[in-house]
């Protein structure tokens, strides 16, 4: 009886030994399972910021390639603008400038530092009068029409 009580102490023993050893494979795989998941949820934090990141850098590459595109335009625009005016007052006049302006050329060719640039003048003169026509209008609220409204619209849409 008593060697029966030693053996069901020593089965007890043993119990609880590998109740203790499963209990610590647990803990480990729990400890291996929460290492997983930090690395699990570094490895999306880091994926999202590289999106957000990236969405925000083509949405500021959009932006540049606009205001690159506006600025051509303008640029295009103006160009257009002064070479009219400047074939206008060609046009309008009674053969003053076309023959100041032979008289120029001429005279650059036979000395080009005493030459005066009648044509340049006229584009000078336009692009003068426009950024004082802009100057003028700086700080003042300008009418959009519904057409240029809508196109920015589109674009501030495109971007978002």
């Amino acid at each position: 009886l008593e060697n029966a009580q030693i053996d069901a102490v020593k089965l007890a023993l043993d119990a609880h030994k590998r109740q203790t050893a499963v209990y610590e494979d647990i803990k480990m795989i729990f400890e291996g399972q929460k290492g997983v998941m930090d690395n699990v949820v570094g490895a999306a934090q880091k994926k999202l910021k590289h999106e957000l990141r990236s969405s925000f850098v083509k949405q500021l590459d959009t932006v540049a390639d606009a205001e690159a595109s506006l600025e051509d335009f303008l640029q295009k625009t103006m160009i257009e603008n002064a070479t009219k005016s400047v074939v206008a007052q060609y046009e309008n006049d009674g053969g003053d400038l076309t023959s100041n302006a032979l008289s120029s050329a001429l005279a650059a060719i036979k000395d080009p530092a005493a030459s005066k640039d009648q044509v340049g003048d006229l584009y000078k003169s336009y692009f003068a009068n426009a950024r004082n026509s802009w100057e003028a209008a700086d700080g003042k609220e300008v009418e959009l029409g519904e057409d240029i409204v809508a196109a920015a619209s589109e674009a501030m849409a495109a971007v978002a």
